[in-house]
């Protein structure tokens, strides 16, 4: 018999052990109970995960080319509303430009919030989604008392392109032109910079009065750096108009467009397509 010792006693055979039968009994059962525990272990760790991951949707989205310029558009702009970008995308609807936003804030590339009353939600990037077209990680700020002017400088841009036919790739952000100046000394920027057949035009979008003095520096620097000043101006900024009517004696390059211009041929182009 394997493992059996045996020798003579006074009387007769006596089986002294089975060493190695009994050995290798016990470390078989040791190894059966070390695996049964790892399973077990296992087991409950599948059984873990399938818990906390009952009723959650797993959010798979192919990426196309559009959807890396909605995320840009959003960024150089810091914020849209769901109609910019259904404009600046070239979608041909708000419905479809409205559910392509909610599948990019369901993969986690952007995110919306009500900022304002009376202002509908506005769309920004999160970490995600910044890190997917290699933009400064930092957030940016909404500063509250800023939305309208920020509203009103995207609807200036979709102006342009629908009016003037400038191209999305001819307009510089303020964003994009601080980021150029890098951190030097901070100096104003205009709203967005028009670059087109060598021919530079600075925008600003005047919704309140500034001081005298800052004012007219703004304008004197304008009309050294670039070949045309635009200025936006609503209809009951008769004050600001004033100044810069005053003001184009000196600086000849001073050309003023209404605001209310500028919503009239946005809204058109809205309308025109819902009907479509």
């Amino acid at each position: 018999m394997a493992g059996v010792v045996c020798g003579l006693g006074g009387g007769g055979l006596v089986v002294v052990g089975r060493v190695r039968l009994g050995r290798e009994i016990r470390e078989k059962k040791e190894r059966r109970g070390r695996t049964g525990r790892r399973e077990r272990r296992a087991r409950s760790k599948r059984d873990i995960l399938s818990k906390a991951l009952k009723g959650v949707e797993l959010v798979v989205l192919v990426l196309v080319e559009r959807d890396y310029r909605i995320l840009g558009e959003i960024e150089r702009f810091r914020f849209c509303l769901s109609r910019h970008i259904r404009f600046l995308a070239g979608f041909d609807g708000q419905r479809s430009c409205d559910r392509r936003l909610k599948a990019l804030i369901e993969a986690e590339y952007i995110n919306r919030k009500k900022v304002l009353y009376g202002i509908p939600s506005v769309y920004y990037l999160t970490h995600k989604g910044k890190m997917l077209i290699g933009a400064n990680k930092r957030q940016d700020k909404t500063r509250i008392e800023k939305i309208p002017h920020d509203i009103a400088v995207i609807d200036t841009v979709i102006y342009f392109m629908i009016k003037h036919r400038i191209k999305l790739h001819e307009i510089i952000t303020e964003k994009q032109i601080n980021s150029i100046a890098g951190f030097g000394e901070r100096k104003h920027c205009p709203d967005f910079v028009i670059e087109k057949d060598g021919v530079k035009k600075c925008v600003e979008i005047e919704l309140s009065l500034k001081g005298n003095t800052s004012f007219e520096k703004i304008v004197e620097n304008n009309y050294l750096e670039y070949n045309t000043q635009l200025w936006v101006v609503a209809k009951t900024g008769a004050k600001i108009k004033n100044r810069l009517e005053k003001l184009s004696s000196t600086y000849q390059n001073i050309e003023i467009i209404e605001l209310e211009e500028v919503q009239a041929v946005v809204n058109h182009n809205r309308e025109h397509n819902k009907s479509e």
